[in-house]
């Protein structure tokens, strides 16, 4: 959990040593991508579009109680907006990056933004857990265009209705830059010919068990040679050998029909928000006796290849499904 100053305990700090503001204003992130998603308000019980701005800092970055409220967006001619909402959050396992979201500006006002986060706010360990020195963060300014982020969308010619009519997950050995590593496969199958946004890798994310945003996990997806209307998305950068939930985000926008792909992503139907919570061990079960193995490669939950002639009694993978020997 991170360790948050309050206003009171800074205003006592400066009351009880007024020389102790020896702060070195330098401590600036770099930015390392910007996306449109839609996300979901719990407030208003409706998605809402959402400008992101992922930032990573050189150290642990720590942050004034309430600081989001204190941050501000400007238009074009630097006036105050007003109308949005801060969704300012990080990374439990990396404490060094910060994930900065303006909800509510639509996305189909071809507008520039600037989102503001005034001077002092933000800080290193030593600013954080000593008043007396310290680096901390200048006004940080970073501008944006939500229409532009979304791909230049048109109000009313899009319907986000494409979603998968079915879909299956499985275990499979494939070979990446030459080596065969284990993937878990979740194919959809959408009621006609689909395309993928070329923007997809800022349109998912995956979650394990505990609800943690997994900066490790892998994607990829494409469209089956033999079958137009099925998409397959791969997850792998995880532990596929236990038995653990993960549940896969889609969002709004990430595949679409074959209108939307050549209208630029603003016609025709896409997807609405998606979400499958998976199981790498219980994708299938195949159950089977000793020494039954047939010619595919056998591993065991290390992910280990094994001698799939001479089995002990345990669980295993074989061609991407779970296999039991009794």
């Amino acid at each position: 959990m991170r360790i948050f100053f309050t206003t009171a305990v800074l205003i006592a700090a400066a009351i009880t040593s007024a020389s102790a503001q020896n702060y070195v204003y330098d401590f600036v992130p770099q930015i390392e991508k910007e996306f449109f998603q839609m996300v979901y308000d719990e407030e208003q019980q409706t998605e809402m579009p959402e400008a992101v701005i992922h930032v990573k800092f050189d150290e642990n970055v720590y942050w004034v109680s309430g600081y989001p409220s204190q941050c501000y967006v400007l238009d074009a001619n630097g006036e105050k907006v007003t109308g949005w909402k801060p969704d300012f959050s990080g990374p439990a396992d990396d404490y060094t990056l910060l994930y900065l979201g303006v909800m509510g500006l639509s996305q189909y006002v071809d507008a520039n933004y600037t989102l503001v986060i005034p001077q002092g706010l933000l800080g290193n360990s030593l600013w954080n857990f000593d008043g007396d020195g310290g680096r901390s963060n200048p006004e940080l300014r970073y501008d944006f265009n939500i229409w532009e982020l979304a791909d230049r969308p048109r109000e009313n010619h899009t319907v986000y209705d494409f979603d998968p009519v079915s879909y299956n997950t499985s275990l499979e050995e494939t070979r990446i830059h030459g080596n065969k590593v284990l993937e878990l496969q979740l194919s959809l199958d959408f009621p006609e010919a689909a395309a993928i946004s070329g923007k997809l890798e800022n349109a998912w994310s995956v979650r394990n068990a505990e609800g943690e945003y997994l900066q490790e996990a892998i994607l990829r997806a494409w469209v089956a040679g033999n079958n137009p209307n099925s998409v397959t998305v791969g997850l792998r950068g995880v532990d596929l050998n236990t038995s653990s939930e993960y549940t896969i985000s889609i969002w709004q926008g990430a595949f679409g029909n074959l209108e939307w792909a050549a209208g630029n992503y603003c016609e025709g139907r896409s997807n609405s928000p998606l979400e499958y919570v998976v199981n790498p061990l219980e994708t299938s079960v195949e159950t089977i006796a000793t020494g039954n193995t047939d010619n595919a490669p056998v591993y065991n939950l290390h992910g280990m290849q094994v001698d799939g002639s001479s089995l002990a009694k345990g669980i295993y993978i074989r061609d991407g499904r779970k296999v039991i020997v009794r």
